[in-house]
């Protein structure tokens, strides 16, 4: 409840209001009723009309102009309260058929009062618009990239075939015990012709049971799930010393390893392109429409330059294949990242494959510690 000078204050507020302004009755029967009220007066029609309208009559003989004038004062704030005062904190009430006022809080509904909620609420209207505008596009499925559409939307399986490589236990070069890898090495058979031509090492050695792969292996499996998992599109891992023709055209395979590891996807990387052709760190051209016939020595040491082939062709039953060709890590874990990197795709598609499914390209990777700095171009053939 406000205090004495408070509701005087209120009074005056009301009284100096526009509402009130040319309302002279009103505003002075108001502040005469206020007074009243602080000082407990009692109250009753004729008592008003004797002290506030001065009738001198007879009190029996008193005018209605008492009832009139708290009807016009009672409208009047109903007026104020509706406009000007909507948003002050203390209301003034005259019941109907009483003359004491009384002061209650109410609600504020004013325009001020609408837009500081606004003003907090804003915050959070634009975080809920930003999140469904998230929700919208999460929700949207992603357009598979065309290069990758027979791996990330057929119901086919995917398996990726990793290169690992024959390795030979027995004497090291230290004189230890430890495994050996000999690059004219790379299958049992290739062991057992070696222990042919030089007999004296069959008490030496031995084929390891284990094989080994290098850091490509790695950045493949990383790079493939990373590109797979934006489709939710699961795939196999399997070292291509256990691939059989059997496993692979079960499904779509992703090889990626060495050319020397007499790996199966060189015959059908042969079989498949119509121009190409791989033979011992050889890459043949032959009768091509627009390049002839032509050859590219792509061996290397792979210390500071490494090369590298990238093809995508069909396989057997139907499947579909994609390799990445490199004697060393450099060239094969650059274009990996390359062919699964959404902006490198995209300009790869729209500049070769616009009319063409499938391609060869050789690149030439050039770096240090057999970590790419470069990577460049050397020929795209599509088909």
């Amino acid at each position: 409840m406000p205090s004495n000078e408070e509701k005087l204050e209120i009074i005056s507020q009301i009284t100096e209001s526009k509402t009130f302004q040319k309302a002279t009755t009103s505003s002075a029967l108001l502040k005469y009723l206020g007074k009243c009220c602080i000082n407990n007066t009692f109250l009753k029609e004729d008592i008003i009309d004797l002290e506030f309208f001065g009738n001198k009559g007879p009190v029996e003989k008193s005018s209605t102009r008492v009832r009139v004038s708290m009807y016009n004062l009672r409208k009047k704030l109903v007026d104020y309260y509706s406009n000007e005062g909507a948003d002050q904190q203390w209301r003034v009430n005259i019941e109907k058929g009483q003359y004491k006022l009384s002061f209650e809080k109410q609600q504020r509904t004013s325009n001020s009062k609408r837009n500081i909620f606004s003003l907090r609420a804003l915050p959070y209207v634009l975080l809920i618009g930003i999140i469904a505008i998230l929700l919208f596009f999460l929700l949207i499925p992603k357009r598979v990239p065309q290069l990758w559409s027979e791996f990330l939307e057929e119901d086919k399986s995917v398996t990726l075939f990793i290169g690992d490589a024959f390795g030979i236990r027995g004497k090291t070069i230290t004189g230890n015990d430890g495994f050996t890898r000999d690059y004219s090495v790379n299958s049992l058979e290739q062991f057992y012709k070696l222990l042919e031509k030089k007999p004296e090492l069959k008490n030496n050695l031995s084929a390891s049971h284990y094989q080994y792969f290098t850091n490509m292996g790695a950045v493949a499996s990383k790079n493939i799930a990373q590109l797979f998992s934006t489709y939710q599109k699961d795939f196999a891992i399997k070292y291509n010393s256990n691939a059989s023709f059997e496993t692979i055209r079960a499904g779509n395979s992703i090889y990626i390893g060495p050319l020397f590891n007499n790996n199966k996807f060189i015959g059908l990387f042969n079989s498949a392109n119509p121009y190409l052709t791989l033979y011992k760190n050889k890459l043949q051209i032959k009768d091509h429409p627009s390049l002839g016939s032509s050859q590219i020595n792509i061996a290397t040491s792979g210390q500071v330059v490494d090369y590298a082939i990238v093809s995508k062709y069909p396989g057997p039953m139907g499947t579909t294949q994609f390799v990445f060709f490199s004697n060393h890590d450099m060239g094969a874990s650059a274009t990996i990242r390359y062919f699964t990197n959404s902006d490198s795709i995209k300009v790869f598609t729209q500049k070769y494959l616009q009319d063409k499914s499938y391609f060869t390209a050789i690149y030439k990777a050039t770096g240090k510690e057999r970590t790419s700095l470069d990577l460049e171009l050397i020929k795209v053939i599509p088909f």
